[in-house]
C-alpha cells in the first residue's frame, strides 16, 4: 500500500515550523493584510513512503481541530513510491493563537498502510 506522509516542516510566512511544534509569526511576514487579518504564504511537502503508488488525493489545512474549517486545500497527484510533492498557497489568519492541522489525503481517498501519520 502507499503511505502519504508530511515531511520536514510547514513553512508559514518566513518561519519553518517542524510538525507538532508552535511558532510566533509577525504580521510583517504576511503577504498582505485584510480587515485586521494577515495573509500568510504556506509551503510543505508530502512523500509517498509506502511500497506502492498512490492515487490522486487532496491535502487540507484545517483551523482549530482535525475536522475544523478548511482554510486551504491542495491537489496531490498520484505519487510513485518515494516520490515527493510540494504544496503551497495562502491562509488568512486572525491575530492571536491559531491551531492548524495539515492532513495528507484529508478526504481519505487513498487507502494507506498508515492512516495515522
Amino acid at each position: 500500500l502507499p503511505d502519504l506522509a508530511l515531511i520536514a516542516s510547514l513553512r508559514l510566512g518566513d518561519v519553518d515550523i517542524p510538525w507538532g511544534q508552535s511558532a510566533t509569526l509577525s504580521s510583517d511576514a504576511a503577504s498582505e493584510k485584510r480587515k485586521g487579518r494577515c495573509l500568510f504564504r504556506y509551503a510543505y511537502r508530502t512523500r509517498n513512503q509506502g511500497a506502492a503508488a498512490s492515487g490522486a488525493a487532496t491535502n487540507r489545512i484545517h483551523l482549530g481541530a482535525a475536522n475544523g474549517a478548511v482554510l486551504a486545500q491542495a491537489a496531490l497527484p498520484a505519487l510513485a513510491p518515494g516520490a515527493v510533492q510540494a504544496s503551497s498557497g495562502h491562509v488568512l489568519l486572525a491575530p492571536g493563537t491559531t491551531l492548524l492541522y495539515v492532513h495528507a489525503d484529508g478526504a481519505l481517498a487513498v487507502p494507506e498502510s498508515n492512516e495515522a501519520n
